[in-house]
């Protein structure tokens, strides 16, 4: 029984239907790697853009801050 699974599979693994399930799957597999890779790029891209967005704040909110230490400093001295 065994000596005739093996020969079965053997038959499969070698013919033209098994060659071209291999080749489909092996462009599927490839295709989700292209896709994954791409929405992996654009979420970075974003997280970039929200993090130059959150220091252009920090520079404006630094320099309203050290105007109203200046003002202070100008007052009191």
């Amino acid at each position: 029984m065994s000596d005739r699974m093996s020969d079965s599979i053997a038959n499969f693994v070698g013919s033209i239907p098994f060659v071209i399930i291999r080749v489909i799957l092996c462009m599927l597999v490839s295709l989700e790697g292209v896709l994954l890779s791409t929405f992996v790029l654009i979420r970075q891209n974003r997280m970039s853009q929200r993090a130059d967005h959150r220091s252009h704040l920090d520079l404006q909110i630094n320099l309203l801050a050290e105007k109203e230490i200046t003002k202070v400093c100008n007052l009191s001295g």
